[in-house]
């Protein structure tokens, strides 16, 4: 094991996931993925006699595994299906569940070429791209694929709304007093990623390379897919990509838009509430926490009017 793989400290087996992974191989370096905040992401280099390869272990957060402790078989079912799909995602490697086993449970998944950009306006085809990947992921026949253990995306909402771990540090918005959980829609209920967002996305040579990140996939209003990716390109100041995001995805899925204003305001305010987690500068997170209350304040000007 290298220096540079001593010193990253890993908090699983990493020799163990060589050898499960990769017989014969031995661990080169470890470096800690940036990002992860509901998780820890790793990326493992491994050498053989074949060359090198690397490898992502994704470690749960406590707050995921008390919500689903089977979180980890869950994510690689939907791995696969998405994969199946044809959707460009991880390849899910193998489950490490075993609790004698350093830093179990954790997910080893292929890793993706290519980076995730905030600089989208500046690409055109970005928002049709975006919304095309996303009514593929939509697209994923759930029954047929046979993907078990995926909370109801109504559910999981409801309990941040009425049933708040009392271990969270950061209490809901008060706006979200004023919000309505649209527990019925006529939007047919799809796979969800649960977190799509353009950080989420990798790019290479203009074209998306990938999708990652899949532990909050669930099953629902396809809006709150749309919604999510909306508010975070707004508050990354991405609004032309937005917009056109959003009438690509509206004109390749015949979907009613009533619930879009619920989910938009729901977003902003849990944006609002995380962003003091995301480790952003001083002023980087000022301009972040403006632009959420706009879109927030947006949201709610909307929401009487358009949810069902």
């Amino acid at each position: 094991m290298s220096d540079a793989t001593k010193s990253a400290s890993p908090a699983f087996g990493a020799e163990f996931v060589a050898a499960h992974v990769e017989p014969g191989s031995s661990v080169v370096g470890i470096e800690r993925l940036a990002g992860g905040v509901s998780a820890r992401v790793s990326r493992v280099d491994l050498e053989s006699g074949a060359g090198r390869r690397s490898v992502v272990v994704r470690q749960y957060g406590d707050a995921d595994l008390r919500a689903n402790p089977h979180i980890a078989r869950m994510e690689m079912s939907v791995l696969r299906a998405v994969a199946a799909a044809g959707i460009p995602a991880p390849q899910a490697l193998q489950v490490v569940d075993d609790p004698t086993q350093p830093g179990a449970p954790y997910l080893v998944t292929s890793l993706l070429e290519g980076a995730p950009t905030v600089e989208l306006d500046v690409m055109p085809e970005a928002g049709q791209l975006l919304a095309e990947i996303l009514t593929q992921i939509h697209a994923v026949d759930v029954r047929k694929a046979r993907i078990r253990g995926l909370p109801s995306a109504v559910a999981k909402v409801r309990v941040m709304m009425l049933e708040p771990d009392p271990r969270d540090p950061n209490p809901l918005d008060p706006a979200k007093d004023d919000l309505t959980l649209p527990w019925t829609t006529v939007n047919k209920s799809v796979l969800l990623h649960g977190d799509f967002w353009h950080g989420n996305v990798l790019w290479q040579h203009g074209q998306i390379s990938g999708v990652v990140d899949w532990e909050d996939a669930c099953l629902g209003d396809p809006l709150k897919d749309v919604s999510n990716c909306r508010a975070e390109l707004y508050i990354a100041g991405q609004e032309s990509t937005m917009h056109r995001f959003t009438e690509a995805y509206l004109a390749l899925r015949r979907v009613d838009a009533g619930s879009l204003s619920f989910w938009d305001a729901w977003h902003a305010s849990t944006v609002l509430e995380r962003l003091p987690e995301w480790g952003l500068e001083e002023q980087a997170l000022k301009d972040a926490q403006a632009r959420a209350a706009r879109f927030q304040m947006w949201a709610m000007q909307e929401y009487p009017t358009t949810s069902p």
